[in-house]
């Protein structure tokens, strides 16, 4: 199996191994605190190490505010902005990026979320289409979404989940990998256990209030590789990592 890290060791080895198998889904079950944003640019950060394409579908951050949040953990992504790498998807007024071979495209931004799924379903059939045409197989893809829970208060659950369904299949038919973001609190059990089905990996951020400090904690749910629960396991931050 080829792997591809999180970007995160240790996370990496409480998944399975030191990377997930490419065509793997990962669901991130995030509650209020847990800074989940950090995983999503780990993730995004280390596809370009790796020299994979990489799709980045937000409703709530612009290309600035990821970089300024690069920079502030120490991630500093200039490397990339020389090389036209980094592109914000809607700067046009919503048209589309003719180059779509940029590493990494952010797309939507506020009040832009009536058009996200489209846009979405659109970037994987042009993927496809073009891997079948003149580019080369061996172009590798990482995806982020910053919030399925977004998704579904404007669209609703049915249309969201078959978005959702959609779109793993076909990255795992492209043997892409993605990372989506839902929040817990925003979901009955039987809504979040049904996105779970379509993931071959979750990961729950949960936190704790312990004499009046939060204190953050990090739970495996499912892997592609092992098949069972782990026990809390407690995170913090540095200035440009995340620490267990």
């Amino acid at each position: 199996m080829e792997l591809a890290s999180s970007g995160i060791k240790e996370l990496d080895k409480l998944l399975g191994g030191p990377g997930v198998p490419r065509g793997t889904q990962i669901l991130l079950e995030v509650e209020t605190g847990t800074s989940p944003l950090l995983f999503v640019e780990k993730w995004l950060y280390e596809g370009l190490r790796q020299k994979d394409v990489c799709f980045f579908y937000s409703y709530d951050y612009s290309v600035d505010e990821i970089l300024r949040k690069y920079k502030e953990f120490g991630i500093v992504p200039e490397e990339f902005l020389k090389k036209g790498k980094i592109v914000d998807f809607w700067t046009k007024g919503g048209e589309y990026v003719r180059d779509f071979s940029k590493h990494i495209i952010t797309i939507g931004e506020p009040n832009n979320a009536n058009r996200i799924m489209d846009v979405m379903h659109g970037i994987w059939m042009w993927y496809r289409e073009q891997d079948q045409g003149k580019q080369s197989k061996k172009t590798l893809v990482r995806s982020a979404t910053s919030s399925l829970s977004t998704i579904v208060m404007t669209f609703g659950f049915e249309k969201t989940y078959k978005l959702a369904k959609e779109i793993t299949q076909v990255a795992k038919t492209e043997n892409a990998i993605t990372l989506d973001v839902i929040g817990t609190g925003m979901h009955n059990p039987m809504e979040l256990k049904t996105f779970e089905f379509l993931y071959d990996a979750v990961i729950r951020l949960e936190t704790k209030e312990i004499n009046g400090e939060l204190a953050r904690y990090l739970r495996v749910f499912k892997s592609p590789i092992l098949d069972y629960i782990t026990k809390k396991i407690p995170y913090g931050f540095t200035k440009n990592d995340i620490v267990f």
